[in-house]
């Protein structure tokens, strides 16, 4: 009996090894092409992506369309699309004088599921829209035509439209808008119209009727929300004035009149709160509070805050606590900052609440001295997110060596499913699996990072049976197995290609999905050291290598031909005039090579720590929002000696987030590759990681 039980157990070893070596011939040979484009290959993807931008503006050329169509018959990796783009051949090739009929068999979109074909349900709402706003030229032809005798076909062709016209995208709204504008009252289709439109919403939105024809109590409703509006614009200029005013005070440090000013805004707004929006109201007197705390009208300040949490959207209710929790915390006051947490019970919906909030409410609650509440609140909040600055700040706030408690991001199972053995090798996947893995590294290639996010998302949600070949293949592996599989080959691709943004996006993606553990290789992918020996030899032992190697993965993600849209170029992001401060008469194409760039930006670098004596702070907010910015913001004392404090207090938003991704590179950077000598030679030059009053620890 033990002997049969064994003998069918190896027929069924053998019988999975046999599925597994007899795949496809086909399917080997293009296994190999995956990750190499020919020309023609990537120019018919760069034209692809210009029919989808042209569609964004309802243009559709008939030439480009009709390359697609013919290239699509020859291609493995668009074949797919041939049929939508036939479509989009017939609908740029409809003529202006079109008739119903020939309209109504090329408009007959189906649009596919945006979940299972999201690159094709993009195509297909594209060319839907196309024929939204061409049926409007249609349509116009039937004016004076009473709506009981337009064809049928047109009267089921403007129902299923119209819920586009009204709802739908803002463009097209604005088409039908401007059509509706030109329909007379008199004329039948008018009527019809609002029949259509009444009938299903109730409403009519873009059609105007002629005073002469509505009766005296729309007319006194009318009259009334004129009256409405006028008292409206009128209270609104007077309270802007007032805003105006209370700005010059600020600027003028008319401290006492800035106090007035701000008791006035205040009542104004709260006794006139039904004509004025609380939305704007908000906006304007969170600004005014952030820019008194550093400032003798600090308690005006803080009055703003408060009142801003009352008036906040629900959407912005959760900053306004942080901000109030902050800024009392700036003016010096943790018991008031601790009252104001426990007074609207957010340690009740901790667990509910952003992760910024999260670390201010810990760290509130440590400076009040609930210090066994705060190592609590600091562990859930380190929990929240790895790749968050917040989560790595509450890591250095617990006690203990921190590489053991980046070890809570791993599952005690990490390590063993991350032997190779549990990857599903790259020639058993499916040709289907392999073509859209294709695309998804072909769009990539291109720069679409939209397009790319659509196919790895599909590439994600393949069920098994159409992603390998062979019932047997993968069967020992778990859901989540089976999709690490997927992504390890999407990173080997990417990693072999040295698409550095387009992996950090996919890893951060799949841990957001909990498809990948925090693994230290995972860390070493998100954390790369290309172009580390260029830096080493130009920072010598001036500069902490890994500083400005978490500078350039955040400038340009270790992409040489990174251009911004304001022209800042190459890895260091420099722009040609500050460029040519160092190298006179240096092209800007030439700032696309590695270490011409490096070694000016370096020298850039050295210029700003010098400049800023050695303040790292001071020295990235001046790298990344400009010298002149940054001594306008310090005249203005909103830096203090408080590190933790001083990253909230910067203006720019993009320059805040910048500083802080910075500071939590280098802490990765420091914990992976940290080499002897790196912490001590690093600190002598980059200051201001401690604050000696508040005993806040080094963040990196």
């Amino acid at each position: 009996m033990f002997g049969r039980a064994v003998f069918f157990s190896l027929v069924w070893v053998l019988a999975s090894f046999h599925l597994l070596a007899n795949v496809d011939i086909s399917t080997k040979q293009s296994q190999r092409k995956i990750g190499k484009f020919s020309r023609d290959e990537i120019n018919y993807a760069l034209n692809f992506k210009k029919m989808l931008r042209g569609l964004e503006r309802f243009k559709l050329d008939n030439k480009l369309v009709k390359q697609l169509v013919s290239g699509s018959v020859q291609s493995e990796l668009f074949y797919g699309y041939h049929s939508l783009l036939l479509s989009a051949h017939n609908i740029s090739a409809l003529p202006s004088d079109m008739d119903v009929a020939r309209f109504n068999q090329h408009c007959k979109i189906v649009i596919p599921n945006s979940t299972q074909f999201p690159i094709k349900h993009l195509l297909a709402t594209g060319l839907d829209n196309i024929c939204k706003r061409r049926f409007l030229f249609l349509l116009d032809r039937y004016k004076g035509v009473a709506g009981s005798l337009l064809p049928h076909l047109v009267q089921r062709i403007t129902k299923r439209y119209i819920p586009s016209y009204l709802s739908g995208a803002k463009s097209l709204q604005k088409e039908f808008s401007k059509y509706a504008g030109k329909i007379d009252p008199d004329d039948p289709q008018y009527r019809y119209l609002s029949k259509v439109i009444g009938s299903e919403f109730r409403m009519l939105p873009f059609l105007k009727e002629k005073q002469h024809r509505r009766s005296e109590s729309q007319l006194l409703l009318e009259n009334n929300s004129d009256y409405i509006r006028i008292t409206s614009n009128f209270l609104n200029k007077e309270f802007q004035q007032i805003v105006r005013k209370l700005r010059s005070d600020i600027k003028q440090k008319r401290w006492a009149s800035a106090e007035e000013g701000s008791t006035h805004l205040l009542g104004y707004y709260f006794q006139n709160r039904s004509y004025i929006s609380s939305t704007k109201t908000y906006e304007i007197i969170s600004g005014l509070g952030i820019s008194l705390l550093r400032t003798p009208a600090v308690k005006s300040g803080l009055e703003f805050l408060s009142y801003a949490v009352e008036i906040a959207p629900p959407a912005e209710r959760d900053e306004s606590l942080f901000s109030v929790i902050w800024g009392n915390l700036v003016a010096g006051k943790p018991e008031s900052a601790n009252l104001i947490i426990d007074s609207h019970n957010l340690l009740n919906r901790f667990n509910t609440l952003p992760i910024k909030l999260k670390f201010w409410v810990s760290h509130t609650k440590k400076l009040a001295g609930s210090s066994q509440v705060s190592q609590s609140l600091f562990r859930q909040t380190a929990q929240s997110d790895p790749l968050n600055f917040y989560a790595i700040l509450a890591l250095k706030m617990l006690p203990g060596d921190v590489g053991k408690h980046l070890e809570m991001y791993s599952s005690s199972s990490s390590k063993k499913r991350l032997i190779q053995s549990r990857v599903i090798p790259l020639p058993y996947y499916s040709n289907k699996f392999n073509q859209i893995l294709s695309r998804s590294i072909l769009w990539d290639r291109i720069g679409d990072f939209k397009l790319l996010n659509f196919s790895l998302n599909r590439l994600m949600q393949l069920e098994r049976k159409d992603s390998v070949v062979g019932m047997m293949v993968g069967n020992g592996l778990s859901e989540q197995e089976f999709h690490r599989s997927k992504i390890i080959h999407v990173l080997t691709l990417l990693r072999e290609r040295k698409s550095y943004l387009t992996m950090f996006r996919v890893i951060a993606n799949a841990l957001d999905k909990n498809h990948l553990d925090f693994s230290d290789s995972v860390m070493r992918d998100l954390f790369p050291r290309p172009f580390l020996s260029q830096i080493k030899r130009r920072t010598k032992d001036k500069m902490d290598p890994l500083m400005v190697l978490s500078l350039i993965r955040q400038e340009s993600a270790f992409n040489p031909r990174a251009r911004s849209s304001a022209g800042a170029r190459g890895l260091m992001q420099l722009m040609p005039k500050t460029a040519r401060m160092f190298h006179r008469n240096i092209s800007k194409n030439k700032l696309h090579n590695p270490n011409l760039n490096i070694k000016i930006g370096v020298k850039l670098l050295k210029r700003l720590l010098k400049k800023y004596d050695g303040n790292l702070f001071y020295t990235l907010i001046a790298y990344n929002a400009g010298e002149g910015n940054l001594k306008k913001w310090k005249e203005r004392n909103i830096f203090s000696d408080n590190l933790l404090l001083d990253l909230e207090s910067i203006p720019f938003s993009e320059t805040r987030l910048y500083v802080k991704l910075i500071f939590r590179n280098i802490f990765y950077y420091r914990h992976l590759h940290g080499e002897p000598g790196s912490e001590k030679e690093g600190a002598k030059d980059l200051r201001y990681v401690k604050s000696e009053v508040n005993n806040i620890p080094v963040l990196y």
